[in-house]
């Protein structure tokens, strides 16, 4: 999904309500960032992002799947509780570290990273790696 100017203030809209349905119901526990990070990335919606936050949900981010760990460090910076793909925190010897000391879930799906081309193939997808790096 792109998003545009227009497109980040529909998002921080849906963010918003998002945040006070929360505190009205408790019915919306989470909030989720994604799209192709060649075009946007954690930071372009951190303020939207924080105030969900700070309103008490729970962040999921989109990162290091089509760029590197520097994407994944701006979604930890904001307050990432889980990683969408993460495929490149693989080349980052301290974010695989601080990853592993925080226990943050990691959302891979093996299938979509080959068909996207993210991994060149099954073989070489990081999965093992990060099992095993805890």
């Amino acid at each position: 999904m792109r998003y545009g100017i227009s497109g980040w203030k529909r998002q921080a809209r849906v963010f918003h309500k998002a945040a006070e349905m929360h505190r009205e119901h408790a019915s919306i526990v989470g909030i989720g960032i994604g799209g192709d990070e060649r075009r946007t990335g954690a930071e372009a919606v951190s303020r939207a992002l924080c105030r969900g936050t700070r309103a008490g949900l729970r962040l999921t981010a989109h990162a290091g799947e089509t760029v590197g760990p520097e994407s994944i460090w701006g979604a930890l910076n904001i307050g990432a509780e889980r990683i969408g793909h993460g495929l490149s925190a693989q080349y980052d010897a301290e974010l695989m570290e601080v990853l592993a000391e925080r226990q943050v879930p990691i959302e891979i799906c093996i299938t979509s990273n080959v068909r996207t081309g993210s991994c060149a193939s099954l073989p070489e997808h990081p999965v093992r790696r990060y099992f095993d790096s805890g």
